[in-house]
């Protein structure tokens, strides 16, 4: 697999985490809406469904937590904001260790 291959790959894995964490908010959601349907079909409380939703969605966010950068191998983000305003929340998207952007895909060196 070519240098592009590898980090594209790896991208495509860390917006594969990013589905199913968004998925099982979607299912929390549901789950929270349709309480008394949900505990109906499962014959269990609703409480423990989205109870075990939010305990999926905790450990879906260490899981994303979890990616390494691609280039330096190193965690790619930091388990907390520098500061609590969305607008200044690059390092979401930075690599914290090389500088290296989400998506991007450095040029290959001939």
């Amino acid at each position: 697999m070519t240098e592009s291959g590898q980090y594209e790959a790896a991208w495509a894995a860390l917006r594969w985490r990013f589905v199913v964490q968004y998925a099982v908010v979607a299912v929390t959601i549901a789950a929270l809406m349709a309480k008394g349907f949900v505990s109906q079909w499962l014959q269990v409380d609703a409480g423990v469904v989205i109870v075990v939703c939010i305990v999926a969605i905790l450990g879906l966010n260490a899981w994303i937590y979890r990616f390494p950068c691609p280039r330096c191998g190193q965690l790619f983000r930091k388990a907390w904001p520098p500061s609590y305003r969305p607008w200044q929340w690059d390092y979401l998207r930075t690599c914290q260790h090389c500088g290296l952007r989400f998506n991007e895909i450095p040029r290959e060196t001939p």
